[in-house]
């Protein structure tokens, strides 16, 4: 910066043309800081903590613009900062909220305090949305393992039904005999309507 101021005034030959440059370069100088902090007070306002962001992110994204506000000369209190911070979170996090608004008084509050206690609750919702994942995740493995279960289940009583073992009846059974010749022995043949044995039904 030194270096640039340096440059400008390098070729004055009188302490007021010197001066007159450096009022005309630090004016413009604010000028251009104006309009900066413009451009930063809207980003300020807008932000907006996103619901897949993590506390950590968010406050690092609101102190970064702060900072450079103050850069470029305006300074905003803790307690204004957080109030910001709060406003703009999450559903999630309305419980909370609603509990530090009512409990807390920001003039006595730290914002690490803050961060430390919104990361705590942050942990608690992710832990609980892995808890529920993870029984969502073994509910559909069940469903799926009783509907193979049904699947085979089915599939094997349409198999046995197309090829399983029928129980002949006597008539069946004695026809069949009938083709296999005289010498076939009867005495094994039930009939098929006084369901004893040694004849067929026929006879």
């Amino acid at each position: 910066m030194y270096n640039k101021v340096f440059e400008k005034i390098g070729d004055s030959d009188r302490s007021k043309e010197a001066w007159d440059t450096l009022v005309k370069y630090f004016s413009r100088d604010d000028k251009v800081k104006k309009i900066r902090l413009q451009s930063l007070r809207r980003k300020y306002e807008l932000l907006q903590m996103k619901k897949e962001e993590k506390i950590e992110d968010y406050f690092s994204s609101v102190l970064a613009i702060t900072n450079q506000m103050k850069i470029c000369g305006e300074t905003l209190s803790d307690k204004s900062v957080m109030e910001k911070i709060l406003r703009n979170l999450p559903s999630q996090f309305d419980q909370l909220v609603i509990t530090i608004e009512k409990t807390k008084d920001l003039n006595e509050v730290k914002i690490e305090e803050l961060q430390g206690a919104l990361e705590a609750h942050e942990m608690k919702i992710t832990g609980r949305k892995e808890e529920k994942d993870e029984e969502q995740e073994l509910l559909a493995r069940f469903k799926q393992e009783e509907f193979k279960k049904e699947f085979w289940k089915k599939k094997k009583g349409k198999n046995y039904q197309k090829h399983g073992d029928k129980p002949e009846s006597s008539k069946s059974r004695g026809e069949s005999s009938k083709n296999q010749g005289k010498n076939f022995d009867k005495k094994k043949v039930q009939c098929f309507n006084c369901e004893k044995y040694g004849h067929y039904a026929s006879e």
